[in-house]
């Protein structure tokens, strides 16, 4: 341990080697105040570039929560505009569907209806010949039409769909000639 000095026995040299020692702790004591200042300016720059950063991405945020926000509203309105074109398209499907089984059932009626029908064809087809002899012989002058005035003019046009004339010209009728 070294000595301790008093007033009356300190030496010139143990002075200077006292002050020599202060003077270094000083400029140490000098130097770490210095970079202690440093580190407190770097702390400060730090701090205000963390607040910055801090700012910039609460900032960010808002925008992402903005967007987010936005896109969520904007697949809700999609989703909502497929789903009424989906339930639009689902009706006209049953609409269809309905048109079809009640066609199908009006087609199977008018096939069973003509299926009933069908031997009844032949039997028009055979008056509507039978008729049309009897015209054909009336206009021949069969005697029991001798004073029916153009009766086989008549049944033909009742035949084929045409109106009889009902002028009182006869013959000289352009509507009643054949």
């Amino acid at each position: 341990m070294s000595e301790r000095y008093t007033a009356s026995t300190i030496t010139d040299d143990a002075l200077d080697a006292l002050y020599a020692n202060a003077s270094k702790g000083w400029r140490r004591g000098d130097i770490w105040k210095a970079k202690a200042q440093e580190i407190e300016a770097d702390r400060g720059r730090l701090t205000a570039e963390l607040e910055q950063a801090r700012a910039e991405a609460q900032r960010q945020a808002r925008i992402s929560d903005s967007y987010i926000a936005t896109t969520k509203e904007l697949l809700k309105r999609r989703t909502m505009t497929l789903r009424n074109r989906a339930e639009t398209w689902e009706q006209y499907a049953r609409r269809f569907y309905l048109a079809w089984k009640s066609a199908r059932r009006r087609a199977r009626v008018m096939s069973d209806e003509l299926t009933r029908r069908a031997p009844l064809t032949g039997q028009y087809a055979a008056a509507l010949a039978r008729v049309r002899a009897v015209a054909d012989r009336i206009e021949d002058g069969a005697p029991w039409t001798a004073n029916h005035d153009q009766t086989a003019h008549r049944i033909r046009a009742a035949l084929d769909g045409t109106p009889p004339c009902a002028c009182t010209y006869g013959e000289r009728c352009p509507n009643c000639r054949d």
